[in-house]
């Protein structure tokens, strides 16, 4: 059964020409892109699940995911016994600027969230997160290891001026996450105002700084970000947050309530279905800091603590973060191999990233087709070249 995913125009994501979501988009649907029709769009995030903001559809019928699950619920296969829905929520990424930088609820915090504010918040999941780089993916996630946040607020006298120093000296003796709160609730809670000129005066000293001083203290990143947010509390985030570039396939899990931001790249995304976040920087929308400071992680992570070692089977690297709504794999097919999907109690999603296929019914199957696989079913295809393929299924099976 073929899908059509839904594509999100956000402004974080990039133009037709350099987008892999625009590509995805447009060839399946054998049309030429218009240049002006395309052109001023950014195209950020290919959704394919039922989520109600973006909720794919069948091809042939144009009918909604989540309509044709309602009347055949069996689609779900054990699944049904648990959920009602496709309980996952894949997408493909294409981030040409920052993402907010926020977290996403926990099992126990999203409901407090949906009843205190069920417009702003409204269902109850919790959001586990799992990303797979398609190329070198730039993040935020996640706060520093002690040391290096106590560099920062020591080595950079103008993030010191926005720490009061009883909270430094606190931090600094104790391992207590505690502390950490408090310096970045007294950072958060700057003044625009102040914010704006403790800036102007970084941004002043290091013109005629050394060069060591200039790469110690991160200016050419820090200018970066001030360009596309001015004076945003986010453009020092650096001197707390981890900033890793992921190779490709280097996956990182995010569990909830830490925080985080995509920068740049192409990636896929595993989720539950759900698109529930407290955003704090780089965003015009709402933002819920007092939220975000209350409910934050802020445990100290090093990258090897969020990476996620796939489990490995023929053709396939799987990325399993015991989650319950969903698992997420990666088949790599050699051209003039043959491939199996085969039958499981539960359905089956994926989408074609790169190459093409012969389906056992002699249909083509290429790059950004989008294929939902019955439980039950075994899917047979031989790869005409070399093909990339991302699934996502309930993680239920027995």
């Amino acid at each position: 059964m073929e899908l059509r995913g839904y594509v999100q125009t956000f402004k974080t994501g990039q133009l037709s020409e350099k987008s892999i979501v625009a590509n995805l988009h447009w060839v399946p649907k054998n049309k030429t892109r218009k240049i002006g029709e395309t052109s001023n769009k950014n195209y950020a995030e290919l959704w394919i699940g039922t989520h109600p903001s973006g909720e794919a559809t069948l091809r042939k019928t144009k009918i909604k995911l989540s309509k044709f699950i309602s009347k055949h619920p069996h689609v779900l296969g054990i699944s049904s016994y648990q959920f009602d829905n496709l309980p996952f929520l894949l997408k493909v990424l294409s981030v040409g600027s920052p993402t907010p930088i926020k977290i996403h609820p926990s099992e126990r915090l999203a409901p407090i969230l949906h009843d205190k504010n069920p417009i702003g918040h409204p269902d109850t999941l919790h959001q586990p997160v799992i990303v797979v780089p398609l190329t070198d993916f730039e993040v935020f996630v996640g706060f520093r290891p002690k040391n290096e946040i106590i560099f920062f607020l020591k080595d950079v006298p103008e993030l010191n001026e926005l720490i009061k120093p009883k909270f430094l000296e606190d931090f600094v003796r104790t391992e207590k996450s505690f502390y950490l709160k408090k310096i970045f609730e007294c950072y958060m809670n700057t003044e625009e105002r102040k914010l704006t000129e403790v800036m102007n005066k970084f941004f002043t000293r290091l013109e005629t700084a050394d060069c060591d001083t200039r790469d110690r203290h991160l200016l050419e990143f820090i200018e970066k970000l001030n360009k596309i947010f001015p004076y945003d509390h986010g453009v020092f985030m650096i001197f707390f947050l981890n900033h890793f570039t992921l190779k490709k396939d280097e996956a990182i899990y995010i569990r909830p309530l830490i925080p985080y931001s995509f920068l740049y790249g192409d990636a896929v995304e595993c989720t539950t279905n759900t698109d529930n976040d407290i955003k704090a920087t780089f965003t015009t929308d709402i933002k819920e800091v007092s939220l975000f400071i209350e409910y934050a992680d802020f445990t100290s992570f090093e990258l090897d603590q969020l990476k996620v070692k796939p489990r490995f089977e023929p053709y396939l690297n799987i990325y399993d973060c015991d989650e319950d709504e969903f698992v997420l794999s990666k088949a790599t097919i050699r051209k003039d191999q043959y491939y199996c999907i085969y039958g499981k109690r539960t359905l089956c999603v994926f989408i074609v990233i790169e190459g093409m296929a012969l389906t056992m019914e002699y249909t083509k199957i290429k790059v950004g087709t989008i294929m939902l696989i019955p439980p039950c079913h075994t899917y047979y295809m031989k790869a005409l070249e070399d093909m990339t393929i991302f699934m996502a299924e309930p993680n239920l099976v027995i």
